[in-house]
């Protein structure tokens, strides 16, 4: 999986409410990390940014673009807002259900997987495997530039 260890050095005391929060939540101290950066995002104090995931909006079509495990590029070239939509929906899919799912765009078909904790894109003979508590954040990014996408097209068709 294409992620790292980082080790916290924490005082006590502080180890033990972060864990006391989690408690009280009755959530994981990742979930506990992951919602308190989800709030610093929301608050615009951080970006929503996700290392190795990118897209760009181009002509009114989506560039949507992944770096895989060894950093080539997979992804899809041209995605209307309707296929980023529905490529969020199979990801939260294959987290929340375990099935894999597909989706082809202009003949280029990207696979989701179920891998232990986690999931992966695959294409062809490429994989990109991510944390299951990244999949909303990637979700979230497919439906911001499906929101983009809206907001530039019809600018260009009435160009």
């Amino acid at each position: 999986m294409s992620t790292t260890t980082t080790l916290f050095r924490l005082p006590i005391e502080f180890a033990d409410q972060l864990k006391a929060v989690a408690g009280a939540l009755d959530k994981t101290v990742v979930e506990v990390v992951r919602d308190y950066l989800e709030d610093h995002k929301n608050a615009g104090t951080i970006t929503r940014d996700l290392r190795g995931v990118g897209s760009t909006v181009i002509r009114g079509f989506l560039l949507f673009q992944i770096d895989a495990d060894d950093g080539s590029p997979i992804g899809f070239q041209r995605m209307t807002a309707k296929n980023a939509r529905d490529l969020a929906k199979a990801i939260d899919d294959v987290i929340t259900t375990g099935k894999a799912q597909k989706a082809t765009i202009g003949g280029e078909t990207l696979g989701l997987v179920k891998v232990g904790m986690g999931f992966a894109f695959i294409q062809g003979d490429k994989r990109r495997t991510m944390a299951a508590t990244v999949a909303p954040e990637v979700a979230r990014h497919l439906m911001d530039a499906a929101a983009e996408v809206e907001r530039v097209r019809p600018n260009i068709i009435a160009a």
